[in-house]
């Protein structure tokens, strides 16, 4: 049976206008659900790796915002702290379902309970 963070990814990705959802996992894996094509797995797993860093370093300065958002034309960027220490990018169209319920989405990965 899927964890409760699994079955998230799973109706995440659903959403209308997701583009791609990973989780970078405290212990170093990764767990992602994307388009495929430009947004493949292995390109939102590089993301995360890349992302990691400067949200440690954020921390360890005692700035620690509750997401980081930056907007491209062609989508959103959304990277979440999370519980555990875990990561969660969010790759969104602009104008989309997903996009109006970002703030939302992000809240409900940060209501899930801890592995």
């Amino acid at each position: 049976m899927k964890n409760s963070l699994e079955n998230w990814l799973d109706q995440t990705a659903t959403t209308d206008g997701v583009l791609a959802v990973g989780v970078l996992r405290a212990n170093g894996k990764c767990v992602c659900r994307s388009d495929g094509g430009k947004h493949a797995p292995e390109k939102i797993e590089k993301l995360l790796r890349q992302f990691s860093p400067l949200h440690a370093a954020l921390l360890s300065a005692e700035f620690s915002p509750r997401w980081f958002t930056w907007k491209f034309e062609h989508g959103w960027f959304r990277f979440v702290p999370g519980p555990d220490t875990a990561l969660l990018l969010l790759i969104v169209t602009p104008e989309s379902a997903a996009a109006s319920e970002l703030d939302q989405l992000a809240a409900d990965f940060l209501a899930l309970p801890p592995k």
